[in-house]
């Protein structure tokens, strides 16, 4: 199952926006991980990103936000 497009789009923008900041260790997880590191069939409703460095979860997740809304996605937390 590959990863939907809308999927994909959001985790381009997402990363692309940590990168710009200098914000390192964030990375995909949940169902799309596991469908981009095993081709799994496994169905997801979501992207998650997950941060090696605990005190870069509330950065990443405003850059993230930022990113998506401006792109013109709403943001759901």
């Amino acid at each position: 199952m590959p990863i939907a497009d809308l999927h994909r789009d959001i985790i381009k923008l997402a990363l692309a926006a940590v990168r710009r900041k200098g914000i390192n260790g964030v990375a995909l997880g949940g169902g799309n991980a596991l469908i981009a590191r095993a081709d799994s069939l496994r169905p997801t409703r979501d992207v998650d990103f997950c941060c090696q460095d605990p005190a870069s979860v509330g950065p990443a997740a405003l850059e993230i936000a930022e990113a998506i809304e401006a792109a013109g996605y709403r943001v759901v937390q």
